[in-house]
């Protein structure tokens, strides 16, 4: 067997366990640095499949979650010019690594990844992240990328669960305001 076929399965379950911790904590720091870790997991797990669109994504998020992890330590906000600007490197590795269409799958996983780690709580950016992990669950199939296709459908389940256990009331209090409810008596 290909032995790096085998080394990139590896570092996707690398992925897998740091990315899943990440969703279950509440500090945003804490949150950051596992999502480093995951992120240069997921990078390399690209990287030895051959998948660089996927691994140019990851390696400006893992750049990106460090620039923010700076920033939340000292419980600063990140600046909207340096989210803008990393949109636009992601665009940029995205289109320079562009091989086949589903590779733009790859620029709106990263889109939504910088909505993700620039929230300033922990449940927006467990929303923002399942709504990433659905994006890269198809490339990471397509690549054959099956331990990130496995960590990307565990972060999806263990974003929707960590959802629904710690933002129930939080989530439940937004939807009672835009979407008031009158009752009959």
């Amino acid at each position: 067997m290909d032995p790096f076929f085998i080394t990139a399965q590896i570092l996707g379950l690398v992925a897998l366990g740091t990315g899943m911790t990440s969703m279950l904590l509440k500090s945003m720091v804490g949150v950051l640095i596992l999502q480093i870790a995951s992120n240069l997991a997921m990078c390399l797990n690209f990287a030895f499949l051959g998948a660089f669109s996927g691994a140019g994504v990851s390696i400006v998020a893992t750049i990106h979650s460090f620039v923010i992890f700076l920033f939340q330590r000292k419980n600063k906000p990140f600046p909207k010019a340096l989210t803008a600007l990393f949109i636009v490197v992601y665009v940029a590795v995205s289109l320079l690594s562009y091989s086949m269409p589903l590779d733009l799958l790859c620029t709106v996983g990263a889109i939504l990844f910088c909505f993700s780690v620039v929230q300033s709580k922990s449940s927006g950016f467990r929303l923002f992240a399942m709504l990433n992990t659905a994006t890269w669950i198809t490339y990471d199939l397509t690549t054959m990328a099956y331990t990130a296709s496995l960590t990307h459908v565990v972060l999806f389940l263990t974003s929707l669960i960590s959802i629904i256990r710690l933002d129930r009331e939080e989530w439940k209090a937004f939807f009672a305001k835009i979407l008031p409810l009158k009752r009959k008596s």
